[in-house]
């Protein structure tokens, strides 16, 4: 969530109390990719059931009661679409809910909506999408890169999707979970690839136990230890910083940003809380990376 915040700056309120909220949607859990660190089950990302937009109206409904109660100075939702692969709804479904959004958090009771999708770029038409995200989402959308993990042919193909997305006018963001394959490729030849890419951002997580790489050595031989995920950033920033001395423009590092933001706000700023995922069906829920 660190690239998320970060698109804000540092004058903004960063808890639901005081007016930030990050509302992550799952409007479909389908995808036909089967990533090994995805924590969706096989079942769950051939599903195609799609949540409707009067289930989410409610949702919306009560968040803006909530805030009507609480009264916050300001009033900012980061809608960040997740899934599955968000764009397997269709383009008439993303605007009917950014239309349906702005009715229910108009600019004129303080309300400040910025939409963020997560999408593979594979299969993505962008002759439909990077003109709705210009319109909708200021230009910036997020994938997925995590190496040679997916395949070489995976990778090929995407890194073509995000020159070609790059060269339409979108800022192109990445989320990387890391892997023994990224530990191999190197910290400093992964954000020099992404610089080359032309990637604004970047944000990394550690590799979770899951149903796709719970069969006997298959976590352990994908997962980094967290010494060597910790490794693995700092290596990355001390290469950041040394690009920027050349006069290099690398992608940003989330998590250095979010820490460098924190530093500059109240202690309770730090405090790290859960997501909650809004699920087709309406319910919102928490990640449990351990029972699926």
């Amino acid at each position: 969530m660190s690239i998320i915040a970060s698109q804000f700056g540092n004058d903004v309120p960063d808890t639901i109390e005081n007016g930030y909220f990050v509302f992550t949607i799952m409007p479909t859990l389908h995808c036909p990719y089967n990533c090994k660190h995805c924590y969706l089950s096989l079942e769950q990302r051939r599903d195609k059931s799609v949540m409707s937009i009067e289930t989410m109206r409610s949702v919306c409904r009560k968040i803006d009661a909530y805030w009507d109660e609480v009264q916050p100075s300001q009033r900012v939702v980061m809608v960040y679409n997740y899934g599955g692969e968000p764009t397997s709804v269709g383009p008439e479904y993303f605007e009917a809910y950014v239309a349906m959004m702005a009715e229910e958090f108009p600019a004129s009771k303080g309300y400040e909506v910025k939409h963020v999708m997560l999408t593979s770029l594979l299969g993505v038409d962008l002759d439909v999408w990077a003109p709705l995200w210009l319109k909708h989402s200021d230009g910036y959308v997020q994938t997925s890169y995590d190496g040679g993990m997916r395949s070489t042919s995976y990778v090929r193909k995407w890194e073509a999707k995000v020159r070609e997305a790059i060269k339409r006018g979108l800022r192109v963001a990445t989320i990387s979970v890391v892997n023994s394959d990224l530990l191999e490729q190197g910290p400093a030849e992964t954000i020099e690839l992404l610089e080359d890419l032309g990637v604004c951002e970047t944000g990394w997580l550690p590799f979770m136990l899951n149903e796709q790489n719970s069969v006997p050595g298959k976590y352990d031989r994908y997962a980094p230890t967290m010494e060597a995920f910790n490794n693995f950033m700092i290596q990355m920033l001390d290469h950041w910083y040394a690009l920027r001395h050349r006069g290099r423009m690398p992608p940003s590092i989330g998590e250095a940003h979010f820490a460098v933001d924190r530093a500059r706000r109240n202690s309770a700023s730090n405090l790290c809380g859960q997501t909650l995922f809004l699920l087709p069906d309406g319910e919102f829920v928490l990640p449990n990376y351990k029972d699926g």
